[in-house]
């Protein structure tokens, strides 16, 4: 909880605080790029995601991290845990399906990379249409008058094609 707290006490440094001294800015920024790379980081992302209070920057991040660990570091996470990752992160998929659209967009990414990561998922884009078939839009229309479910939808599986060929994606011989 303490390092959770210290992460969002660098992030409101970083992107609320622009009086701060530069050398406060510039710890922020390296404790931020430290949690990044860190094992806790899975944890802590998939936990603040779930605090709806955050600010968008925040979710971003956090969302942005996630991203850049299922491609860079996904053998940190233990195969026993990799099931209940993937149901969180469709959890906040489906919380942010009608926005904020950055975090939104971030969030199909890090299901596309899971999808490729996790072996043991066998039909991700099956479970992804049956999950997004069945919701039922809270607004009727989303972005261009069409249903966020659909919007979102459509993201994931534009993104299946960008991330085969993204350089960063490291599938795991697991």
């Amino acid at each position: 909880q303490k390092m959770a707290e210290r992460v969002l006490h660098a992030l409101s440094i970083f992107f609320g605080s622009q009086q701060a001294p530069p050398d406060t800015r510039k710890e922020a920024h390296e404790h931020l790029e430290a949690f990044q790379s860190s094992v806790e980081a899975w944890t802590i992302c998939t936990e603040l995601l779930g605090r709806k209070e955050l600010e968008a920057s925040v979710h971003t991040f956090l969302a942005q991290t996630l991203h850049r660990k299922l491609q860079r570091d996904f053998a940190q996470i233990p195969p026993a845990h990799r099931e209940g990752l993937k149901t969180t992160l469709m959890q906040h998929l489906v919380a942010f399906t009608c926005g904020p659209s950055v975090v939104r967009t971030q969030l199909c990414l890090c299901i596309v990379v899971l999808a490729f990561q996790l072996r043991e998922w066998q039909s991700p884009c099956q479970d992804l249409l049956s999950l997004f078939g069945a919701f039922e839009d809270k607004h009727e229309n989303g972005d261009e008058g069409w249903p966020p479910s659909l919007i979102c939808l459509l993201e994931i599986l534009q993104y299946f094609w960008d991330e085969l060929d993204a350089k960063e994606l490291k599938v795991t011989s697991e």
